[in-house]
This record gives structure tokens, C-alpha cells and sequence, in this order.
């Protein structure tokens, strides 16, 4: 692991700890910065991924993204329809 991946998660955890009501959402970066790391940040305490592309940096692709979530056991949900379990964002 490079000195950024070491640091990252820790920093995860930290805010999971100071901050453990609100909602922590990881994007832009974590592919560079965590590379195959990437499912670690929900085990450090992120509770969401945005996935796609971002404003100015191309993310991985989002079956890529929603196929390392569901290998980690976890569901994804529709926040406007929480209910619906054939929702896949």
C-alpha cells in the first residue's frame, strides 16, 4: 500500500467516529487514490459511493461499482423509493 491509502482510510474511520449520525459519501478519487482498496472505505465507515463519471474526472463504470457492492454482501438502495427491492440506484 502507497502512503495515500494507508492515509485515506484512517480518515474514513475518523469522521465515521466524530461524525457517526451523518451520512459519509465517497466519490472523485478513490479510484486513483485507493485503487484496488476501493471496497475497504465502507469497512472504514463510508456508507455510500457516488458512482459514474464526476464533473471533471472519469470514474470507474458503474457495473463495476454496483458488482463490488453486491460482492461485499450489501444492498443498494433507491433513496426516492427505499421499498423497491428491483432498484438498482
Amino acid at each position: 500500500m502507497t502512503g495515500v491509502q494507508t492515509c485515506a482510510l484512517p480518515i474514513f474511520a475518523l469522521f465515521r467516529f466524530i461524525l457517526p449520525t451523518k451520512e459519509i459519501r465517497i466519490c472523485g478519487g478513490r479510484q486513483t487514490n485507493l485503487r484496488s482498496l476501493q471496497s475497504l472505505i465502507f469497512m472504514a465507515g463510508a456508507d455510500a459511493i457516488i458512482i459514474g463519471n464526476y464533473l471533471t474526472t472519469k470514474g470507474s463504470a458503474p457495473e463495476d461499482d454496483i458488482q463490488m457492492v453486491e460482492d461485499l454482501g450489501f444492498k443498494i438502495v433507491d433513496r426516492d423509493n427505499p421499498l423497491n427491492k428491483d432498484a438498482l440506484l
